[in-house]
């Protein structure tokens, strides 16, 4: 499988990044994870080897460089067959792959359209994202639309799963610097960062917050009395970028309520102006 590239090295780095992510064998990845990175009493991680990891949700080349957010959860929600999410998104996904690599090259063209088509297309799982498009509306995006030019959303770990409770944070944190799979995965982010220059990076979890420090971070990040929130600051591609940490959104101790996200909007502000 041969990518072709156009001539631009913004937009040909990040599709090579993903082109060669998603050439990766995933059922195995997804086996030597679910031992590498599962908790010491968990017979595995709990990730699912017959889907497709996912680069990203929505479009990195639409959003408007420097003036965007890069908002990075745990991973991705696992929904069995039959049920709505599966048969709008997952069915098409694991098609689409499964002939990339086959040899289809039409089939990763389409695939990477799915991805960036995700939030106009009826695709999106709203349980999730309209909560969060909710609040970032509210309180740092004046805009209709908050993922067409602002938001772009990714994962810590990028494979599927129905929950994160048997996923070792430590383990995973560790498993970036040694791993191949995430070492792919990490070459994405490092080109969304070249390609979009965001104003901010949003951890949504204390496994991606506790990864993200270590793998990115020259110095620890400092804590709030509230939400699980931290403040901060990573250096990826060169690229020195304000990071705001919380516990997941509406887990018992993450910020919940619409006053709870604006206390903290509050708080990330008189953060930045000192």
């Amino acid at each position: 499988m041969v990518l072709m590239l156009s001539g631009d090295r913004m937009t040909d780095a990040l599709k090579k990044a993903v082109y060669d992510f998603m050439s990766r064998d995933y059922v195995a990845d997804v086996n030597e994870l679910n031992q590498l990175i599962r908790k010491n009493r968990s017979n595995s991680a709990n990730l699912r080897p017959e889907m497709p990891p996912i680069p990203f949700t929505g479009d990195p080349w639409s959003k408007k460089q420097g003036n965007c957010t890069l908002l990075f959860s745990i991973n991705p929600k696992w929904h069995e067959p039959g049920t709505n999410q599966y048969e709008k998104e997952f069915r098409e996904a694991i098609q689409l792959v499964d002939k990339f690599h086959a040899g289809d090259e039409g089939a990763f063209t389409n695939y990477l359209k799915l991805r960036t088509d995700y939030f106009n297309s009826g695709m999106a799982y709203g349980k999730h994202f309209t909560y969060l498009a909710n609040r970032f509306r509210e309180n740092w995006y004046d805009v209709e639309d908050v993922w067409s030019e602002h938001v772009l959303c990714m994962d810590c770990l990028p494979w599927f799963s129905d929950n994160t409770d048997d996923i070792d944070n430590e383990q995973l944190r560790d498993a970036f610097s040694n791993l191949e799979s995430l070492n792919s995965y990490r070459k994405i982010i490092e080109e969304v960062v070249l390609l979009t220059r965001p104003s901010r990076i949003q951890l949504n979890g204390k496994p991606t917050r506790i990864a993200f420090e270590a793998i990115f971070a020259d110095k620890p990040f400092t804590s709030s009395n509230n939400w699980g929130m931290h403040t901060g600051e990573v250096t990826i591609s060169g690229f020195t970028i304000p990071v705001l940490a919380h516990n997941f959104g509406k887990s018992v101790h993450g910020p919940n309520s619409i006053q709870d996200w604006a206390d903290m909007a509050d708080e990330w502000k008189c953060w930045l102006s000192n």
